[in-house]
């Protein structure tokens, strides 16, 4: 497994293996989360071993899945997608539903200082970390309503943990970007972005620019050396002004 794909892995499951709500399983090849909520946006069937993967243990992990009413989505790295799995995936009727570049800073002890712009702060009240979900949620076309449900769910641990830093950009009356940081517990000179959100009307204007310098500021301050991180295409311009190396493509794959 490599380090993004690793990172990746470990960040899905963070809240879920602290949540007695949530449910995280393992089989040799993948591994699946429940989260207790009945759409794909955290449901996630991670393939990450791919040399002796067979369909019983793809079709057991959807089956989990949709017998508890959960819609699954399946995450995969491009390169592993061989012509066992493409058989796996025909004969479970799934197909790609999108797809988000991978992406690698691997020398961050070499650049130049970081600032965070004034108008950035830690989410470390339960109502920051309330205004952060909703910036997600937003991004979501509709609305979706699981990520606020899912941050309240776990807001007590987030709160008292120190592995998952959560940024908000305020524009001085309320929350309107916001990005996470990840620190692996696995591997503390690797860290992870995630969740680069701002709202529709507030982009241009260098928020997202800002929130990402924050979070590299964060990193380098805890010793970390390498950050990766998965791209939108929306977001991909923006770590690359940070000299981020594309390293990869992430699937996902659902049910026709």
């Amino acid at each position: 497994m490599n380090l993004s794909n690793r990172n990746f892995k470990n960040h899905a499951n963070y809240f879920p293996s602290n949540n007695a709500l949530m449910r995280v399983l393992n089989t040799y090849s993948l591994t699946y989360i429940d989260s207790g909520f009945k759409s794909d946006t955290y449901n996630i069937i991670h393939i990450h071993d791919t040399d002796k993967i067979v369909i019983n243990e793809v079709s057991e992990a959807i089956d989990f899945c949709e017998n508890r009413l959960r819609k699954p989505c399946v995450w995969l790295d491009k390169s592993d997608l061989n012509d066992t799995l493409s058989d796996i995936f025909q004969n479970l009727d799934l197909e790609e539903t999108g797809s988000s570049v991978m992406l690698e800073l691997p020398t961050l002890s070499l650049v130049e200082p970081y600032e965070v712009d004034k108008n950035i702060f830690q989410a470390k009240e339960k109502q920051d970390i309330i205004d952060h979900a909703f910036v997600i949620a937003n991004n979501w076309d509709p609305f979706d309503t699981e990520v606020l449900h899912h941050y309240n769910r776990n807001v007590e641990f987030i709160l008292k943990q120190d592995k998952s830093i959560l940024l908000n950009y305020s524009d001085g009356t309320s929350t309107v970007g916001v990005i996470e940081l990840f620190l692996d517990p696995e591997n503390p000179k690797v860290a992870g972005i995630y969740n680069l959100s701002v709202f529709s009307d507030q982009r241009k204007n260098g928020i997202g620019t800002k929130l990402v310098e924050a979070a590299l500021y964060f990193a380098k301050n805890m010793n970390v050396e390498q950050v990766v991180t998965q791209a939108s295409e929306d977001s991909l311009g923006i770590f690359k002004k940070f000299k981020f190396n594309e390293t990869g493509i992430i699937l996902e794959f659902g049910k026709k």
